[in-house]
């Protein structure tokens, strides 16, 4: 069959046995920290992803009733960024992270979207005591759909071969500890090895960030990226939330053997570490053949990052070639 997916199309696609999937529609949701906040204090130039999935996908121009309990002001975002439309390759989905909320206790109503990917985001800010859980529950019926979902240490790959099998929705998530992945369950259904927590681990190492550091700047952030499954016209690419990766090179997604020698990934999620909003200068190439020719090793890059996060904000003048020498 086709999956008539465009964005704004009046299809309204189900599930054909719903039953295989095993994704509650009551969603408890742990509170993250916020986006805006990480960046701030690890200086980054890109936001984490603060949203959680759902495994859910929203029919277009169908509204959603969901409850709210245990806590309150949680949003429901509509939309990956980043990722490919199936029905037109060559584009993203137009809309993504369409915000609804906050949202207090009780029953209430997502409005007719031109659909997408739902996520939840319940956050807290700087400085404030991490609150209770918050419990989201979605109506039954059309309007939300369940799709693939691999969550990391509870779906076994047989149950995800079986799912990626089984589904008439489009989409595939893997909801891992360390990194969100997303993209089309054709391609997913290729590939059954995933890791990409390695990654994570690594880039944590070289930004000087460490879950024992004496100072919380320095600590990883609980914020996981998204790598995106992108169009066919575009290579590679991060923004705020995500890295993407298009031109159908799905298995630096999806395959562990292919992602251990993938630049592109490495690449791009190093882009989610950078500090370019405060590091102004022009010779930056020179950096690597200095670390080469005076054995730095990556020691250099753990200072450097650890000694951006020190500096007081009002002292960053964005002229660092005149710096560098301290």
């Amino acid at each position: 069959m086709k999956l008539d997916l465009a964005v704004g199309s009046p299809s309204i696609l189900v599930q054909a046995d719903p039953s295989k999937f095993a994704q509650s529609r009551t969603i408890t949701v742990s509170a993250q920290a916020d986006a805006q906040a990480e960046r701030k204090r690890l200086r980054q130039l890109f936001l984490g992803t603060d949203f959680q999935p759902t495994g859910f996908d929203l029919n277009a121009r169908l509204p959603l009733d969901v409850t709210i309990s245990g806590a309150d002001k949680p949003e429901t975002l509509v939309g990956t960024p980043g990722l490919i439309n199936p029905n037109s390759p060559n584009t993203n989905q137009n809309a993504y992270l369409k915000i609804f909320g906050p949202l207090e206790n009780g029953n209430r109503t997502i409005p007719p979207t031109s659909g997408g990917i739902l996520y939840i985001r319940y956050v807290y800010g700087s400085g404030q005591e991490i609150p209770c859980p918050v419990v989201v529950t979605l109506a039954e019926g059309d309007a939300a759909q369940p799709f693939p979902l691999f969550n990391q240490g509870e779906t076994t790959s047989a149950e995800w071969k079986d799912l990626l099998a089984q589904t008439t929705i489009a989409f595939a998530e893997h909801d891992g500890k360390g990194v969100i992945l997303t993209g089309l369950a054709v391609n997913a259904k290729e590939y059954a090895d995933r890791n990409q927590g390695d990654i994570i681990a690594v880039q944590d190492r070289i930004s000087g960030l460490s879950s024992t550091a004496p100072d919380p700047k320095d600590r990883p952030s609980s914020l996981r990226p998204m790598v995106a499954q992108g169009t066919l016209t575009q290579y590679a690419y991060a923004g705020d939330y995500r890295a993407a990766i298009g031109k159908n090179m799905v298995a630096d997604i999806w395959w562990q053997p292919e992602l251990l020698k993938s630049w592109k990934i490495w690449h791009e999620l190093g882009h989610q570490r950078q500090h370019q909003s405060i590091w102004g200068w022009s010779a930056l190439v020179m950096f690597e053949q200095l670390r080469v020719a005076y054995h730095g090793g990556d020691e250099f890059y753990h200072k450097l990052h650890t000694i951006s996060r020190a500096t007081p904000a009002s002292d960053m003048t964005g002229e660092a070639d005149k710096s560098t020498s301290a």
